[in-house]
């Protein structure tokens, strides 16, 4: 009944498993932990409407199925389609489960890593950050802030803030950042705490509430680091300027770094959704 009075949205955030796989903490497969597909969010109780029914004649318990019908139809979206397909699965091969979280309009959400499954020396909790909800950067469709936090002393050492473009002009704004030091600071010992509990980095979701607190949403261990990869973003740049003294220029530049690498094959152009279909 507390809610009723708030602005609350449910938020419906599926995931994609291969079956068989538990996520376990053991595991240092990378798919182990799925692929994530996010639900509608619908709102909750809103300010002076009857709870049972709404204008539209539908009670929350239908708003609350028709979301859920739809989170569980994103197992046929292009993205899922393509994970299922360049990982071998069927689809009586996979399952997907449904997380529902009840939260107040926050004012930001994101990814927070307490490790680098890419460097292991590498000991900053790394957080990324966009207004609105952590779908946002889950997605990849934008970019994001990004913050190191030191675990020790909770200092913000590196602060990567991404570029504001107005939705009607296209004119570039003032970037201004997501999150304050005290905000960072805040998801990362968040992140730290999840980690202690379950005695193993973690990857968390979550959400700045309006009144400053920090939500989780989901957790699942994070793959160990690879063992061919460099240790240290020191030992990776030192390699890159051995190996060459004046490196050719880059086709393409920004963003941040998912899995680095050489890679070589046919370019695929993606325009719209449905071209991933043929990818």
């Amino acid at each position: 009944s507390g809610a009723r009075g708030r602005n609350m949205r449910l938020l419906l955030r599926g995931r994609v498993w291969p079956q068989g796989s538990t996520g376990a903490g053991g595991s240092t497969d990378d798919d182990a932990g799925g692929m994530t597909l996010w639900g509608p969010s619908i709102p909750l109780f809103p300010e002076g409407a009857d709870p049972d029914t709404r204008s539209d004649g539908q009670s929350d318990r239908q708003r609350v199925l028709d979301a859920l019908r739809a989170t569980l139809a994103l197992k046929y979206s292009p993205q899922a389609i393509a994970y299922r397909r360049n990982r071998g699965l069927r689809d009586a091969g996979t399952c997907v489960c449904v997380g529902c979280f009840a939260v107040e309009g926050p004012v930001a959400g994101g990814i927070a890593y307490t490790g680098n499954p890419l460097h292991a020396r590498d000991t900053s909790v790394h957080v990324y950050a966009a207004r609105g909800l952590s779908e946002a950067v889950e997605d990849g469709a934008h970019d994001v802030d990004a913050y190191h936090v030191c675990r020790v002393g909770g200092s913000v050492r590196l602060r990567s803030i991404a570029p504001r473009a107005d939705a009607a002009t296209g004119a570039v704004l003032p970037a201004l950042p997501v999150l304050d030091d005290a905000a960072a600071r805040a998801v990362a010992e968040l992140a730290l705490v999840v980690e202690e509990r379950c005695g193993l980095p973690q990857e968390i979701d979550w959400l700045l509430e309006p009144d400053g607190s920090v939500s989780l949403l989901h957790a699942r261990p994070l793959p160990a680091p690879r063992a061919h990869l460099p240790e240290s973003y020191a030992e990776s740049e030192a390699e890159d300027a051995a190996q060459t003294e004046c490196p050719p220029p880059a086709l393409l530049d920004g963003g941040i770094t998912a899995g680095p690498g050489v890679v070589a094959g046919p370019v695929h152009i993606v325009r719209e959704r449905d071209d991933v279909r043929s990818f």
